[in-house]
């Protein structure tokens, strides 16, 4: 289903005289996203138990600027688009893949004096900018299927072109954007996290706590530990009631 509206054009004609052609312009409906596709991107992605996901940022961040243009001047619709979403989770994608980078080149032991470095800046630089690519992101939304849920205006956008890299590209950072905007500051490991999922799926780096989750952290080896101590002072204790009971009431 299509919104339509009338698209009026003058045309000058040869001569002098001037034509008047009248065309139905349609503007396409949004592709839903099913509670089964979010919950596909969740498995897919590792996404937190922790993180919430608001529903209305997330269709935000697959509207191309120009469909919401266009829809925001024909329907007088307020459709906000992909943008702002975007250049925060752009600012994402540069911290994650630097990290990545870093932690993989970036420094290497060497015996045991210290730590010295494997490449240069420029080289780290150079190794980074291959995540931060668009063509690179635009990639990584087709291998998740999210490129389906793309809104624009166009017949087609394609994502091995320049402007179709760079429409993926965005709609991805957007989906970086919501995760943060739903969630806030408090939770920017666990939105790391998941931008290491989207950038390099079988790292075993990982931005997240060891605590994770957890309101007590203890292995085996810790709950027996506990379990000796206890013993220990409970023996302890008996020991000092039992030489108080024969101070005070011997048996001789």
């Amino acid at each position: 289903m299509t919104n339509t509206m009338l698209k009026v054009r003058l045309d000058v004609q040869n001569n002098e005289t001037v034509k008047m052609i009248l065309k139905l312009k349609q503007i396409p409906e949004k592709k839903p996203i099913t509670h089964q596709d979010i919950q596909d991107l969740i498995e897919k992605l590792k996404i937190p138990d922790l993180l919430d996901i608001n529903l209305n940022l997330l269709d935000q961040s697959r509207v191309h600027p120009r469909y919401s243009k266009i829809v925001s001047r024909i329907l007088d619709v307020n459709t906000p688009c992909y943008s702002g979403l975007a250049f925060i989770g752009d600012a994402f994608v540069n911290f994650v893949a630097t990290i990545i980078i870093y932690n993989e080149y970036g420094l290497q032991s060497k015996n045991t004096n210290g730590i010295h470095p494997v490449c240069t800046g420029g080289v780290l630089s150079e190794l980074s900018t291959v995540f931060k690519s668009n063509r690179f992101l635009a990639q990584r939304a087709k291998d998740l299927d999210w490129d389906r849920f793309l809104v624009h205006n166009q017949r087609e956008i394609r994502a091995d072109t320049k402007k179709g890299d760079k429409a993926y590209a965005d709609m991805i950072e957007g989906l970086i954007g919501c995760l943060y905007s739903s969630n806030g500051v408090e939770q920017i490991p666990e939105v790391c996290e998941v931008v290491k999922n989207i950038l390099v799926p079988n790292s075993q780096m990982t931005f997240l706590s060891s605590n994770e989750n957890k309101l007590f952290n203890y292995d085996g080896y810790d709950i027996i530990g506990f379990f000796l101590i206890g013993c220990g002072i409970g023996m302890l204790a008996m020991f000092f009631i039992v030489m108080t009971i024969i101070e005070y009431y011997p048996f001789y």
